[in-house]
């Protein structure tokens, strides 16, 4: 009688519930945007955060540009923007399993 066993390890962590706080964004110029935040609190990460993403969209518009970075990100430049064009940029968290819940749009 042989008895083989067979160990499957998976990453059960969930989304964080919390999108990252102080998300803030200011123009660097006509077409550039600086946007900073703060990491998602502990004890609302729910696993691991590997990243956050940016969500940026032209107020008048539907289509929304994304932008994934590492979790040791706390800042990103946007440049080529439309000149002199108004955004809203959110953000998320995300873990090995899933994308957590967006910030609210942060208007400039």
């Amino acid at each position: 009688l042989m008895v083989k066993f067979l160990t499957i390890f998976t990453d059960i962590s969930t989304a964080s519930a919390s999108p990252p706080e102080n998300v803030t964004a200011y123009n660097t110029s006509s077409t550039s945007l600086e946007i900073t935040w703060s990491t998602v609190p502990k004890d609302l990460e729910n696993g691991s955060i590997l990243g956050y993403r940016i969500y940026l969209r032209k107020i008048d518009e539907i289509e929304t540009i994304t932008v994934n970075m590492c979790s040791e990100m706390s800042s990103f430049s946007l440049n080529n923007l439309a000149v002199f064009t108004n955004y809203c940029i959110q953000m998320s968290a995300f873990t090995m399993s899933s994308i957590g819940n967006r910030s609210d749009c942060f208007f400039c």
